[in-house]
């Protein structure tokens, strides 16, 4: 009796969506030894193994698909994604031109490539992947926030300001865009609102000893040396635990 693998993908795919993995797997697997080459199982598999941290053996139904010619743009989306996981970063942004070529409405691999050319230092050219990002998706507070760090990365930190404070709106406890803010204002010399903003942000993340430190150095920039050296210690301190 011949097995009817678009029954056992459709089974997989419902096993997968109910967070049964290790079902999934099983079935995914089962496919892949009856169609060595089935693009959708390799595809579906590698997404649970990159959640697993099976990095290395989801390279290898990765690297599968890929061989396909004719992948949808969500195909080469995962692939970009686990290219930026295992820091290959030039891999990640071939891929991610291909979904964009695909569909360039799709905010994800827009978002993907901005975040991988950043990696690559590549700040000017991110910039544009991230605008297309917040032109996207403007509900989204993430994309704000990165266009402003993509901003900032190239000097324009009055410019980011505007970002952070959309991140904000868009999420209130929004802990990094906080201090994004910050740290945008302070380089603006708006002294008084970035101190304000430093504040907020160690409320919402009281632990984290760079927000400390730039706090500090706010405070160098006014030349209060007491609570200059008080904050750089508190940084110190955190750092060490």
């Amino acid at each position: 009796m011949e097995i009817d693998t678009h029954k056992l993908l459709k089974e997989a795919n419902e096993a997968q969506n109910s967070g049964k993995n290790e079902l999934a797997k099983n079935l995914y697997k089962k496919i892949l030894d009856l169609v060595p080459e089935h693009p959708d199982a390799h595809h579906n598999l590698s997404i649970i193994l990159i959640k697993e941290n099976l990095v290395e053996e989801a390279r290898k139904h990765i690297e599968a698909f890929l061989e396909n010619e004719h992948l949808m743009e969500e195909y080469y989306n995962t692939a970009g994604r686990f290219y930026l996981i295992t820091k290959e970063f030039e891999k990640a942004v071939e891929l991610l031109t291909k979904a964009i070529k695909i569909n360039n409405n799709s905010i994800k691999p827009y978002f993907l490539k901005g975040t991988a050319l950043r990696f690559l230092g590549k700040f000017y050219e991110s910039l544009e992947y991230f605008k297309k990002s917040t032109e996207l998706a403007p509900e989204l507070p993430e994309v704000h926030n990165a266009y402003g760090v993509a901003l900032g990365s190239v000097g324009k930190f009055e410019e980011s300001i505007k970002y952070y404070k959309e991140t904000i709106k868009l999420d209130p406890n929004f802990a990094d865009a906080y201090a994004n803010l910050a740290t945008a204002l302070h380089k603006s010399n708006n002294y008084t609102e970035a101190m304000e903003i430093f504040y907020k942000a160690i409320d919402l993340k009281p632990n984290n000893y760079l927000l400390y430190s730039n706090l500090a150095s706010l405070y160098q920039s006014l030349g209060e040396d007491e609570k200059t050296f008080s904050f750089y210690e508190k940084s110190l301190e955190l750092n060490s635990n």
